[in-house]
């Protein structure tokens, strides 16, 4: 599969292949000109002060919606009641409600829902 952004090809690498499940050489080489794709995050972001606003449309592809890690632990808190689901390494889905704790290095993703979603994060 080539990349589809220069982001996601940054998360690639930097995970060593998102954990061993790709082999992000073999990406490279299917992705026919690289310095083309666009810096593309799955989200719209608001950045504040103490926190960012993270928008996710109800329109992605859930393939952009991948297992990553994070540098900082954050807090992650939704704006809306959502079906969107959160899921840590090892763990089963659940539901986004609440405050989510997520520590530094820790792998997790979300899965799509229906309609957006809306989370503010406070990272530390």
């Amino acid at each position: 599969m080539p990349f589809k952004s220069k982001n996601q090809a940054k998360a690639c690498f930097a995970s060593k292949g998102f954990g061993g499940k790709v082999d992000c050489g073999e990406w490279m080489h299917k992705t026919k000109n690289f310095n083309k794709l666009p810096e593309k995050t799955p989200y719209k972001e608001e950045i504040n002060r103490k926190y960012v606003v993270r928008t996710f449309s109800e329109n992605i592809d859930s393939e952009e919606l991948k297992w990553h890690k994070d540098l900082e632990d954050r807090i992650v808190i939704p704006l809306s009641t959502t079906d969107w689901m959160f899921q840590r390494d090892n763990g089963l889905p659940e539901k986004i409600v609440g405050k989510i704790k997520i520590k530094a290095n820790e792998w997790h993703r979300v899965i799509k829902g229906t309609g957006e979603l809306k989370v503010k994060i406070y990272k530390s």
